[in-house]
């Protein structure tokens, strides 16, 4: 009885509490003023962490650290391949001189070529002559073969170098009173003293290319690319273009040229009424210099290195001047009458026109070397690597030494 009085109590008490609350609900009055915060309470525990946000830019680089210790040397590598070889360095000085080696064998002032030919020069003194025109002055070497002027019947031979054999159609006509002769590489070239002319002749078969008007001609000798001409009853120099004959220009030199020659810059004339020799720029004609050569200079030649006159006088003497310079570096007796004169790589040749003869001389200081017999009054002489060859205008030969 107890227990259900208990549970009468309770509901009644419920009653009394459940049934004003929901009349309250259902009628709710004005919210009244929020009251005073109460004060914080204690942190909670951290939550579990977010996902990671986006990488922000690259911050500026800071300042070089200071370098940490070297590390240990590690192991050598294999060798690898050589690279390519460099360009040369600059060429040391020189060191210094060794001693000096035994003397060798005593040598031979000839050629190897002429020893080859068995043309013993020292031995050889008659040589071999071959029967040409009319009085031959002038002479040269075309590389092959060996042409000659032949003043009086005004043509030139042409004779094989090998045998002195002369060749068919030869001889080929050209000017009057040709005197002196030249060779361009291709053709060959005539001073023509009494039409007033050149004549230009191709060296393959002799046939005519031109014929070009200059003023009295005898010497003659070429550039490389022009022709040079002397021009002895003006004394001038002509100078033409050896592809076409076109005249480029006269230049005066001395009284009475004669002989002309290149030295690979220049041109050199010797003057025969003047007693000197004028030196002329080749590239504009321009004058360079006039120089002392003995008397009555006729022939020139140049060895390379210096200018080589004869002079045309009894005793016979040939002047030796430096081509840089003009200054004179010695007189040398010749015999009479010099007249031609050429260089043989070694030694200088000269033609005594009164005595039948030839002169050898050491180039180097103009010594005596030897003098040999050839036809009677020699005038032009000319080299062709292995032998010299004379025109020897009174026998109208040429002589082979």
């Amino acid at each position: 009885m107890k227990q259900v009085a208990k549970i009468v109590v309770f509901l009644l008490i419920l009653a009394l509490v459940v049934v004003p609350l929901a009349a309250c609900n259902l009628e709710q009055g004005p919210q009244g003023p929020a009251g005073p915060q109460g004060s914080q309470g204690s942190q909670g525990p951290a939550g579990p962490a977010g996902p990671a946000g986006r990488t922000g830019p690259e911050g500026p680089a800071g300042p070089q650290g200071e370098p940490g210790p070297a590390g240990l040397a590690g192991l050598a590598g294999a060798q690898g391949p050589a690279g390519p070889q460099g360009a040369a360095g600059l060429m040391g000085p020189p060191g210094p001189a060794g001693a000096a080696g035994e003397a060798g064998p005593p040598g031979t002032s000839l050629n190897p070529l002429q020893i080859a030919l068995l043309r013993w020069w020292e031995v050889n003194q008659t040589g071999i002559s071959y029967d040409v025109g009319d009085y031959p002055t002038g002479i040269c070497f075309d590389g092959e073969n060996i042409w000659v002027v032949n003043n009086a019947t005004t043509n030139v031979t042409k004779l094989r170098v090998s045998d002195g054999t002369e060749y068919a159609g030869s001889p080929y006509p050209v000017g009057t009173n040709p005197n002196g002769i030249c060779f361009d590489g291709e053709n060959i070239w005539t001073a023509n003293y009494g039409s007033n002319n050149v004549t230009k002749l191709l060296a393959s078969d002799g046939s005519p290319v031109g014929t070009y008007s200059v003023d009295g001609p005898v010497g003659i000798c070429f550039d490389g690319k022009h022709i040079w001409v002397t021009n002895n009853a003006t004394s001038t120099v002509t100078k033409l273009l050896a592809s076409d004959g076109t005249v480029l220009g006269s230049y005066g030199v001395g009284n009475s040229p004669w002989g002309v020659c290149y030295d690979g810059w220049n041109i050199w004339v010797a003057n025969g009424g003047g007693d000197s020799v004028t030196k002329l720029r080749a590239s504009n004609g321009a004058w360079l210099g006039t120089y002392g050569a003995g008397t009555d200079p006729y022939g020139i030649c140049f060895d390379g290195e210096n200018i080589w006159v004869t002079n045309n006088t009894v005793p016979g003497r040939v002047t030796k001047l430096r081509a840089s310079d003009g200054s004179l570096l010695g007189t040398y007796l010749v015999g009479a009458n010099p007249l031609g004169v050429c260089f043989d790589g070694e030694n200088i040749w000269v033609t005594n026109g009164a005595i039948g003869m030839v002169i050898k001389l050491r180039a180097s200081d103009g010594a005596l070397i030897g003098t040999y017999l050839v036809g009677n009054s020699p005038r032009g002489i000319c080299f062709d690597g292995a032998n010299v060859w004379v025109a020897n205008a009174d026998d109208d030969t040429v002589s082979k030494r």
